[in-house]
């Protein structure tokens, strides 16, 4: 796993840009970012913004998460950009300058925080121009690619810096980066074109920054463009056969090639950075003109919001209070169910405990009669029984017993003889 680097142009690739740029702002936008940048005047505004095209690399150097924010990748096949593909969780340069352009043109930005993203704008309008910040993901935009001959360096860090300097060295040795009209800025803004300047009044103007999509339209067209022309067909190829490889050497065509197009790269990315800024400053300036009536339609929508969320809390209580009066009744219901049920089974176990004592008291009367019936006849049947045998002591059963034994004997001896 390979530690994300903030690499991109020079300092100096970046100064250049940014001199550029300043050299074909309106008077109108100049005066707007002194206002923003507390500057004192044009001299002052030109250090300021000379110095703080650097600035973003030097913030976000060690941070893995601002520093996706400088590139994006790309398919080696060369298609067009896909966000889900190429933007790595939605952060990239594309969503980057995205982002920035939003903070600029809104009224609501504090002026710090459209200093902030002022400073990263100018930056990563730079970086979209470079080939190798729009390079293949498989290699990093070339940070892998290393080695490479004549400069022993990686291929990104070629594009970013010996090839800018290779084209000032061959062409323009005695000039400065940025002091006077013979500077080396001041001759690169001096070959660029009307029609490159109407391509790109063309290419913003006809977008609205107000709206993201078509911020982000402008943003990817720049990004196809380079990379269609210069990523795919120049940059990785090493002879127009094979892609550069690490331990390759470029070769003289190679080195020449690459560094006229960073040398055309630079001046698209000044007078596109300069018609950027135009466009920002006008935007903000309407934006902030629309704020009065824009803060009134706001405050006018908060407050229907406000009544609407009134009407459906009022709605939600009436609701609330016709579902408890019917769950009331409900329970009411109920309750008068549950105790005409319970007045039910007590009166059938009252009429069940009543017939059981019925029954029970019934069977009570009916042994009695019959035990008072089989005492009656039980004296009865005595009164008789003591008639028809008198009772007899015991001296006169003992004499009738004697009697009887002696009549039976005098029986027993008379059958004997006869």
């Amino acid at each position: 796993m390979y530690p994300i680097l903030v690499k991109s142009w020079s300092g100096d690739a970046h100064r250049v840009i940014m001199d550029i740029a300043i050299s074909m702002l309106k008077h109108e936008t100049n005066n707007h970012l002194i206002q923003l940048t507390r500057t004192r005047d044009f001299a002052d505004l030109r250090k300021w913004l000379i110095t703080a095209s650097k600035w973003a690399d030097e913030t976000d150097a060690g941070d893995p998460i601002r520093a996706k924010y400088h590139f994006v990748h790309t398919s080696t096949s060369c298609e067009p950009y896909d966000a889900a593909r190429d933007c790595d969780g939605g952060v990239c340069l594309v969503t980057g300058i995205k982002k920035h352009i939003r903070t600029m043109v809104s009224a609501q930005s504090s002026p710090s925080q459209r200093v902030t993203a002022l400073k990263y704008l100018i930056h990563f309008m730079a970086d979209l121009h470079q080939p190798l910040h729009v390079g293949f993901r498989s290699d990093r935009g070339g940070n892998t690619i290393t080695g490479v001959m004549p400069y022993n360096r990686d291929l990104h860090s070629i594009w970013d810096n010996a090839l800018f300097y290779a084209h000032k060295g061959a062409h323009y040795k005695s000039s400065k980066f940025l002091k006077g009209p013979q500077s080396y800025s001041m001759k690169l803004a001096g070959l660029i074109g009307d029609r490159l300047k109407q391509s790109t009044e063309d290419m913003i103007g006809q977008k609205d920054l107000n709206l993201g999509k078509d911020v982000e339209a402008l943003i990817v067209d720049i990004l196809e463009e380079t990379s269609s022309q210069l990523t795919c067909p120049l940059s990785y190829s090493l002879d127009g056969v094979s892609n550069v490889a690490s331990g390759d050497t470029l070769g003289a065509r190679y080195i020449a090639q690459g560094s006229t197009a960073v040398a055309n790269q630079i001046m698209k990315a000044g007078v596109r950075l300069a018609k950027l800024m135009d466009a920002l400053a006008a935007k903000y300036q309407d934006n902030f003109a629309d704020l009065p009536r824009a803060t009134a339609e706001q405050e006018n929508m908060e407050k229907a919001d406000i009544e609407a969320r009134e009407l459906r809390k009022a709605i939600k209580a009436e609701e609330k209070k016709v579902l408890d009066a019917a769950r009331e009744a409900k329970n009411e219901l109920t309750r008068n169910a549950l105790i005409q049920q319970a007045g039910e089974i007590k009166e059938r176990k009252a009429n069940q405990a009543r017939e059981k004592n019925e029954n029970e008291a019934a069977e009570r009367e009916r042994v009695i009669a019959s035990w008072k019936a089989s005492k009656t006849d039980a004296e009865s049947n005595k009164g008789e029984d003591d008639k028809a045998t008198p009772v007899l002591s015991k001296k006169e059963a003992r004499a009738e017993k004697k009697k009887a034994l002696k009549v039976s004997s005098e029986d027993n001896l008379h059958r004997a003889m006869c």
